[in-house]
């Protein structure tokens, strides 16, 4: 779910407010970072520093409108992607 919010996010034109697809992204984010750490599997350590990144970038992109809410969150959240495109979770 986190791959597919994240590419709607970058298919689509973030010259407006991009609120909701950013919005998605992060949750998405969360519930995975949430079940990575609840499965009791190793090799998380990564993907769940990634996801407080994309926190952060998504609490500084809250104080920002337009285009400038992306970058604080397409950093990390690109990171994690290709993180998940090497290392696919189950």
């Amino acid at each position: 779910m986190f791959q597919k919010d994240f590419q709607e996010l970058t298919a689509v034109d973030c010259s407006a407010d991009c609120g909701t697809t950013l919005g998605k992204v992060f949750n998405a984010g969360l519930l995975l970072r949430d079940r990575m750490k609840t499965s009791g599997a190793s090799g998380y350590d990564e993907p769940i520093r990634l996801f407080d990144e994309l926190e952060k970038g998504f609490t500084t992109a809250a104080g920002l409108s337009g285009e400038a809410r992306l970058p604080p969150v397409l950093g990390p959240a690109r990171k994690l992607n290709n993180w998940l495109d090497t290392h696919p979770v189950r």
